[in-house]
């Protein structure tokens, strides 16, 4: 099995606008992580949900319950992190036998990552668990949360619901200012 990940990009400096601090620049963002659930032993569903495509889980909930052969125990698979169902096997409901193997589930994650690249990054420039927020016309603002920083770049991730990644790619493709504190953003676009 194997994961396929793809990159966007945005062009970073810092810098000032109107008095207000900002970054510009480029981001490449990460294709979000996907999580597969498969079938650990054969048995029969005994407690099916009813999980559909693109519903939101949560680390914890329950996915499925079924009664694994030989040894007649019940199993329980859980989520085992946050995100969107991508993927449901359509056999799933209760009384119908499930295959040692078979995939049940494919999650999609709710967090996203990217990376900026920042040519002249001054040291304390940012600092880790801070963060930069993104406001565009007619859009919310979005917040990206600061994981790492190193020498020639930050780490950032940002959460979203599974209909909200078509707007992030469309923000990543394009010259982008973000800002050090959500008021900053906000009054940008007035």
């Amino acid at each position: 099995m194997s994961t396929t990940y793809s990159l966007f990009a945005v062009l970073i400096g810092i810098g000032s606008v109107t008095g207000i601090e900002s970054v510009t620049g480029v981001l490449r963002l990460q294709e979000p992580a996907r999580e597969f659930y498969y079938a650990s032993a054969a048995g029969t569903v005994v407690y099916d949900p009813g999980i559909s495509l693109s519903d939101k889980v949560t680390k914890g909930q329950v996915l499925l319950t079924y009664i694994g052969l030989p040894e007649q125990s019940e199993r329980t698979v859980n989520a085992r992190s946050e995100g969107y169902i991508e993927y449901v096997n359509e056999a799933l409901s209760d009384g119908e036998r499930i295959d040692v193997g078979e995939m049940l589930y494919k999650v999609k994650s709710n967090r996203i990552f990217g990376w900026y690249q920042i040519n002249g990054l001054k040291p304390g420039s940012f600092e880790v668990n801070s963060q930069l927020w993104v406001c565009k016309k007619h859009n919310m603002p979005w917040r990206f949360n600061i994981d790492a920083v190193q020498s020639d770049g930050v780490l950032v991730s940002s959460l979203y619901r599974a209909q909200q990644y078509s707007y992030l790619y469309a923000m990543s493709q394009q010259k982008l200012v973000m800002y050090y504190n959500k008021r900053d953003c906000l009054n940008s676009i007035q």
